[in-house]
């Protein structure tokens, strides 16, 4: 005799549980899922070298010309309001105008160029309330 028990993923989402993962699986929102196991905070990067590959002339104003805001994270942002998850947005990647080197992991020369970026950032998403400063900076390839 065998027993089969249906098992739902319908878990409570919890203000402590966090998940990285895609916004989009062939253009599908995979936000559904992470709800239903339990992921009350979704964790997602900005790459600093990447939405200001030149130095902007207003960098605290997220309209300047030259930043280019990634599209996954606005659907990121939308996607979390949208099934009740908090968004947690890390942010690291200097450029090369703010670090003098071409390799990303090293630190601003100023880092009030960081500070505005920063200011610029959350300024453009006001809904996110939690912000990590670079991921794992104690690790040597990670931030130099």
């Amino acid at each position: 005799m065998s027993l089969a028990v249906a098992v739902t993923a319908d878990a409570a989402p919890s203000r402590k549980k966090a998940i990285w993962g895609p916004v989009r699986v062939d253009g599908v929102s995979q936000f559904p899922i992470y709800r239903d196991l339990g992921a009350g905070i979704y964790q997602i990067e900005l790459h600093w070298n990447q939405v200001a590959s030149t130095r902007p002339a207003r960098p605290t104003d997220p309209t300047d010309p030259a930043y280019r805001w990634p599209a996954a994270l606005d659907d990121a942002v939308q996607e979390a309001q949208r099934y009740g998850i908090r968004l947690s947005i890390v942010m690291s990647g200097t450029p090369s105008w703010a670090s003098g080197r071409s390799d990303p992991d090293w630190a601003p020369r100023r880092p009030a160029d960081y500070g505005r970026f920063a200011r610029a950032a959350s300024r453009r998403y006001p809904s996110v309330r939690l912000w990590m400063i670079w991921g794992e900076p104690t690790r040597r390839r990670n931030f130099q």
